[in-house]
């Protein structure tokens, strides 16, 4: 099945144009587990406990912090995400770099990712891509605007002056990133996943070019 009348694609960047490997997720979460446990004063082991409760209920990691009683949980996420390095974890993308090499003459190209600018740069840049390649790029710090709740498609269709029908976003959460694009009538491709709300499941981000007419 392919797609056909598209003219923007859109992209998350963290699980989406990267995998996150278990190195990855390792050291993401063992900054998490530390921040909580010198904030709420209780052992290592107690905390990720916790953290690790509360997060396979609400299946986000600032909301899960928030519920623990941190405050401003989404933003200490941000400087776990930062602290853990990911960029030092991730390699030229070879295959990734002609994907964006032949899409990006052809479509609006735009990014919506929840690490603050200079952490997103950094894994951009280790992954092969520079952040030009996107015509519109919203950051965690750039813009109040939220993928999660809907709110930054409106700044994208008016960035790209397409109908909404004429978009397509992908991103590896059902929650943050299929449900609330669908909900303003963009399509999407979810990746890693398989899901029936999404318009399309894709093992990885290279089988993007297989569903593209």
């Amino acid at each position: 099945m392919a797609l056909t009348g598209i003219k923007a694609i859109g992209f998350d960047l963290d699980g989406t144009l990267y995998t996150i490997t278990h190195s990855i997720q390792h050291q993401v979460r063992e900054e998490i587990y530390s921040l909580v446990a010198a904030t709420l004063h209780c052992p290592y082991t107690i905390a990720k406990n916790k953290f690790e409760e509360t997060y396979s209920r609400i299946e986000s990691g600032g909301r899960a912090l928030e519920e623990l009683g941190i405050t401003e949980g989404r933003e200490k996420l941000r400087d776990c995400l930062e602290q853990a390095n990911v960029s030092h974890f991730l390699q030229y993308d070879h295959k990734l770099v002609l994907l964006f090499n032949k899409i990006s003459p052809s479509y609006f190209t735009f990014l919506i990712t929840e690490s603050r600018k200079n952490d997103a740069v950094k894994k951009l840049h280790a992954l092969g891509l520079s952040p030009d390649i996107f015509q519109y790029a919203a950051f965690w710090d750039s813009t109040s605007l939220r993928k999660d709740t809907g709110s930054i498609y409106p700044a994208v269709f008016a960035k790209s002056g397409f109908a909404p029908e004429e978009h397509l976003y992908c991103g590896d959460s059902i929650r943050d990133d299929v449900l609330p694009a669908k909900r303003t009538g963009i399509k999407t491709a979810l990746i890693g996943k398989t899901h029936p709300d999404a318009d399309f499941s894709l093992e990885t981000i290279y089988d993007l070019e297989r569903i593209l007419h």
